[in-house]
Protein backbone atom coordinates (compact mmCIF):
# COMPACT_ATOMS: atom_id res chain seq x y z
CA UNK A 1 0.00 0.00 0.00
CA UNK A 2 1.56 3.04 -0.72
CA UNK A 3 2.04 5.63 1.74
CA UNK A 4 -0.53 8.13 0.19
CA UNK A 5 -3.57 5.89 0.13
CA UNK A 6 -2.56 4.56 3.95
CA UNK A 7 -2.95 8.13 5.36
CA UNK A 8 -6.12 8.47 3.18
CA UNK A 9 -7.71 5.46 4.37
CA UNK A 10 -6.33 6.11 8.25
CA UNK A 11 -7.41 9.72 8.55
CA UNK A 12 -10.58 9.53 7.57
CA UNK A 13 -10.61 10.48 4.09
CA UNK A 14 -12.08 7.22 2.39
CA UNK A 15 -14.93 7.09 5.24
CA UNK A 16 -18.15 7.07 3.07
CA UNK A 17 -20.62 10.54 4.19
CA UNK A 18 -24.09 9.55 5.49
CA UNK A 19 -26.68 10.38 3.03
CA UNK A 20 -29.06 12.91 3.19
CA UNK A 21 -31.87 10.69 5.07
CA UNK A 22 -29.39 10.00 7.57
CA UNK A 23 -28.49 13.04 8.64
CA UNK A 24 -29.87 14.45 12.27
CA UNK A 25 -30.56 18.02 13.63
CA UNK A 26 -31.14 20.06 9.94
CA UNK A 27 -33.82 22.67 8.90
CA UNK A 28 -35.08 20.84 5.83
CA UNK A 29 -37.92 22.29 3.20
CA UNK A 30 -40.12 19.77 2.08
CA UNK A 31 -42.21 21.45 -1.45
CA UNK A 32 -45.48 20.86 -2.33
CA UNK A 33 -47.01 20.10 -6.12
CA UNK A 34 -48.67 23.55 -5.30
CA UNK A 35 -44.97 25.19 -5.38
CA UNK A 36 -45.00 26.21 -1.61
CA UNK A 37 -43.12 24.63 0.39
CA UNK A 38 -43.17 23.58 4.66
CA UNK A 39 -40.09 24.18 6.61
CA UNK A 40 -39.23 22.19 9.63
CA UNK A 41 -36.84 20.84 11.94
CA UNK A 42 -35.71 17.48 13.51
CA UNK A 43 -33.47 16.17 16.03
CA UNK A 44 -33.73 13.04 14.54
CA UNK A 45 -32.72 11.35 11.37
CA UNK A 46 -34.49 13.18 8.24
CA UNK A 47 -35.75 9.79 7.16
CA UNK A 48 -37.61 9.54 9.93
CA UNK A 49 -39.11 12.62 9.99
CA UNK A 50 -40.52 12.47 6.71
CA UNK A 51 -41.93 9.02 7.08
CA UNK A 52 -43.22 10.97 10.08
CA UNK A 53 -45.00 13.45 7.66
CA UNK A 54 -46.05 10.55 5.48
CA UNK A 55 -47.72 8.71 7.79
CA UNK A 56 -49.78 11.60 9.16
CA UNK A 57 -50.62 12.91 5.49
CA UNK A 58 -51.83 9.16 4.70
CA UNK A 59 -53.55 8.76 7.83
CA UNK A 60 -55.21 12.31 7.72
CA UNK A 61 -53.50 13.06 11.54
CA UNK A 62 -53.13 17.05 10.72
CA UNK A 63 -52.72 17.82 14.52
CA UNK A 64 -48.76 17.42 14.12
CA UNK A 65 -47.75 18.13 10.69
CA UNK A 66 -48.80 21.11 9.16
CA UNK A 67 -47.84 19.23 5.62
CA UNK A 68 -50.05 16.80 6.42
CA UNK A 69 -52.92 18.95 6.90
CA UNK A 70 -52.35 21.05 3.75
CA UNK A 71 -52.04 17.53 1.74
CA UNK A 72 -55.63 16.29 3.40
CA UNK A 73 -57.09 19.92 2.91
CA UNK A 74 -56.25 20.65 -0.88
CA UNK A 75 -55.71 17.32 -2.05
CA UNK A 76 -52.26 18.10 -3.58
CA UNK A 77 -49.29 16.09 -4.44
CA UNK A 78 -46.29 16.23 -1.42
CA UNK A 79 -42.73 15.97 -3.29
CA UNK A 80 -41.32 14.09 -1.21
CA UNK A 81 -38.30 13.15 -2.98
CA UNK A 82 -37.45 16.50 -3.09
CA UNK A 83 -36.98 17.47 0.39
CA UNK A 84 -34.09 19.25 0.87
CA UNK A 85 -31.77 20.19 3.74
CA UNK A 86 -31.66 24.11 4.39
CA UNK A 87 -29.15 24.40 7.72
CA UNK A 88 -28.11 22.30 10.46
CA UNK A 89 -27.29 22.73 13.70
CA UNK A 90 -26.56 20.04 16.58
CA UNK A 91 -28.19 22.50 19.33
CA UNK A 92 -32.12 22.56 19.73
CA UNK A 93 -32.07 26.03 20.85
CA UNK A 94 -30.29 27.05 17.67
CA UNK A 95 -32.21 24.79 14.97
CA UNK A 96 -34.95 26.56 16.70
CA UNK A 97 -33.54 30.26 15.64
CA UNK A 98 -32.20 29.42 12.71
CA UNK A 99 -35.87 27.38 11.49
CA UNK A 100 -37.48 30.66 12.67
CA UNK A 101 -34.89 32.27 10.46
CA UNK A 102 -35.99 30.47 7.31
CA UNK A 103 -39.60 30.64 8.08
CA UNK A 104 -39.29 34.27 8.15
CA UNK A 105 -37.28 34.75 4.92
CA UNK A 106 -38.65 32.36 2.83
CA UNK A 107 -42.08 33.15 4.50
CA UNK A 108 -44.14 29.34 3.00
CA UNK A 109 -47.66 29.48 3.51
CA UNK A 110 -47.84 26.00 4.86
CA UNK A 111 -46.04 26.37 7.86
CA UNK A 112 -48.75 27.12 10.18
CA UNK A 113 -46.95 30.38 12.06
CA UNK A 114 -44.18 32.44 12.55
CA UNK A 115 -41.55 30.63 14.83
CA UNK A 116 -39.32 33.77 14.95
CA UNK A 117 -42.28 36.00 16.12
CA UNK A 118 -43.27 33.31 18.86
CA UNK A 119 -39.80 32.80 19.98
CA UNK A 120 -39.08 36.27 20.61
CA UNK A 121 -43.02 37.54 21.75
CA UNK A 122 -42.29 36.91 25.66
CA UNK A 123 -38.84 38.29 25.49
CA UNK A 124 -39.74 41.94 23.73
CA UNK A 125 -42.87 41.96 26.46
CA UNK A 126 -40.11 41.82 29.39
CA UNK A 127 -38.30 44.15 27.65
CA UNK A 128 -40.60 47.11 27.21
CA UNK A 129 -41.48 49.61 29.90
Amino acid sequence: MEILQYLNVYSGKNKQRPIKDNLKNVIYEIPCSCNDTCIGKNGIKLATRIKEHKDSTRLMKTQNSAIAEHATSTGHRINWEKTRIIDTDKFWKTRNIKESFHISNINPSLNRNSRLESLFASRLNTLRP
